[in-house]
This record gives structure tokens, sequence and C-alpha cells, in this order.
């Protein structure tokens, strides 16, 4: 807004810049209302963050392009951490499709483990895990895989009646997402032949 005054008359000096649609202002009069809703954006989606929280949010997620670093290193005296992006802050939607609820599945029998999962803007991965006491506790089968919808899996043991499976989506942008099996299922012994 530095030029504003060279180019506002007296008359007009809130139209005068192009378009005759603009507002000259400066510093936090304009910066601490955009501010507070970004942060306002911030509470709705992760809920209560201490002022530390929020400044870590607002850090990591700041653009930083080649206009902020020609004023030096970021933090930089003009822009701070870099210019205020909340960018995509959409998580993905995630389903787990089988094992889903009531399969047995045989130790060292083959497995297809298989989700959907999808981002406006895509998902970058996916992270695959199960549990054997009703999500008590998790082990993990694949992490960051791609989200191709299905994972073949070596079933292993030990066996149990309360086994679920975990699928997470991921995004760009940090934004994650999961599902659970919709109810336990088994993972058996193989039959015994005699």
């Amino acid at each position: 807004s530095s030029p504003g005054p060279a180019m506002c008359t007296a008359s007009a000096a809130t139209t005068a810049l192009p378009g005759r649609a603009h507002i000259i202002n400066q510093g936090t009069s304009m910066s601490a209302p955009h501010v507070t809703g970004a942060i306002a954006l911030l509470y709705q989606k992760y809920g209560a963050l201490t002022p530390a929280q929020v400044q870590a949010q607002l850090h990591s997620r700041a653009t930083v392009d080649g206009f902020v670093t020609a004023f030096g290193a970021v933090p930089n005296k003009d822009f701070g951490w870099g210019k205020l992006n909340l960018g995509d802050m959409t998580d993905p939607v995630c389903t787990v499709t089988a094992p889903n609820g009531g399969e047995v599945l045989q130790v060292a029998a083959s497995a297809n483990l298989t989700w959907t999962a999808s981002d406006l803007v895509g998902v970058t991965g996916v992270d695959i895990e199960f549990s054997r006491n009703n999500g008590g506790s998790w082990e993990n089968i694949a992490l960051g895989v791609s989200n191709t919808g299905s994972y073949p899996w070596t079933v292993i043991g030990p066996v149990t009646t309360s086994a679920l499976l975990r699928v997470t989506a991921r995004d760009a942008a940090g934004n994650a997402s999961n599902d659970l099996s919709n109810a336990v299922w088994a993972i058996n012994r193989p039959p015994v032949c005699s």
C-alpha cells in the first residue's frame, strides 16, 4: 500500500486503484482480520489449540516463494514466516471394504486387503494396520503405500477372533483420515490334514 497516497485523490481515496473497486489499507488493520479468520478455520478443523500450536500451524503452512525470499530468509521483517496460506484443509475420504467384519482368514494364506480412498487433490499414500484385540493395540502391515485400493497380505499368527483392519489415507497437505473394519474378523490356524 506504500504507493497508495500518490495514486489517490482526496475525493476518491478508496476507489482510485485500478478497477476503482479497491481500498488502500495497511498493516495490522487488514492483516488481523485475515489471520483471525484463518485461526477460526484451524479451530474448526482441529478443536482447541494452544497459542503455540496455532503459531506452528500458521508457520508450517505459510507460502514461501521467490517474492518472500527476495526480502531475506524467513522469518524476515517484511513477510515474517511467509504469506498466509491454509491451503487444502479437507481430509481424504477413506473406507475399509475387506476384511470388514465376520471373515475368517487362515494363518500363512494370502488375503487381499481392500479399501477406497479419495481426496480433492489426491491421496499421496495409505498406512495399513491391524489389531488382534478389537483396537486395543495396532500392528503395521504397510506404511506409505500407493493408493491402489488393494494390498496382498500373507496372514500372520497368532490366531484371534477380535481382528480389525485400519487404513489411513494421507494427502500432500498433511491431512489424514482413517477407517476401521465395521466389525471384528478372525485369524485361524490352517486346517490339519491327517
